[in-house]
């Protein structure tokens, strides 16, 4: 399928989960203030119901998420060809059942998720909230989508795939599927995941602070994070529009 042909919330998703990011930390502070808060971090107000250490963890928690959301990421991008995770189309030409996708669907997607819980936990209750509702309605959309698309394409070998492995809970063991061809490259996985790892960097430091809480390296780190993101993303568009020559090359 050619990059025009796809949807459009689907070509900008990066963008619109960054806005996401924005709008609901901006009017979770809001939300926040206006109920009488002071935009205490949620991690933080969790855990210091049992004083320092709760704290620590409860900061550990959210690093864990996070992290945990890169790996997943990690490995599920290692079992495509280059350019297909940041691609602008919706890849109907092939069907990925090997490694995370024996156990879940959309591992990719998950990963989001678990990356939101810990990412947003820096922000009040209202911001967390609001952030995870709005990410996991604009997941199931792309989602819809995507199934669409492959429904369409894939026909009955797609529908035998979504009736042994589930959309976005994982299994607890692996599907049994016939033996497919992809290997993975996990430096290629890795080097498309760089903002993801990122963002997972970012977070980690906060368990590994004393007080585990925002400070310059923190920001600091987070600009890393936003420069290691853009990074990735200008290097896996460039590979995403070679491989849509590719595929309009005679």
């Amino acid at each position: 399928m050619n990059q025009g042909s796809s949807p459009w919330e689907f070509r900008v998703r990066a963008w619109i989960a960054f806005v996401i990011y924005f709008f609901g930390f901006f009017i979770g502070y809001l939300i926040d203030r206006a109920l009488g808060g002071t935009g205490t971090p949620s991690y933080l107000l969790i855990g210091r119901h049992w004083g320092d250490a709760g704290v620590r963890g409860a900061a550990a928690v959210a690093a864990a998420l996070t992290f945990l959301g890169f790996l997943l990421r990690w490995w599920g991008s290692s079992y495509h060809r280059m350019g297909v995770v940041y691609s602008g189309s919706i890849e109907t030409a092939t069907l990925t059942a090997a490694g995370p996708y024996r156990y879940m669907r959309n591992p990719l997607y998950l990963g989001n998720l678990l990356q939101a819980i810990g990412i947003s936990s820096i922000g009040p209750p209202a911001a967390m909230v609001t952030i995870f509702i709005l990410l996991l309605a604009f997941v199931y959309r792309l989602i819809f989508l995507e199934e669409g698309y492959l429904r369409a394409a894939q026909g009955e070998a797609y529908a035998r795939y979504c009736a042994a492995v589930p959309r976005l809970i994982p299994r607890l063991r692996a599907a049994k599927l016939p033996a497919g061809t992809e290997r993975p490259n996990t430096a290629f996985g890795l080097f498309t995941e760089l903002g993801s790892l990122g963002f997972a960097l970012w977070i980690a430091y906060l368990p590994i602070a004393n007080p585990p809480a925002p400070n310059a390296t923190f920001i600091a780190l987070f600009y890393g994070a936003i420069v290691l993101f853009i990074i990735g993303g200008i290097l896996n568009r460039r590979m995403s529009r070679e491989l849509e020559t590719r595929k309009g090359t005679p």
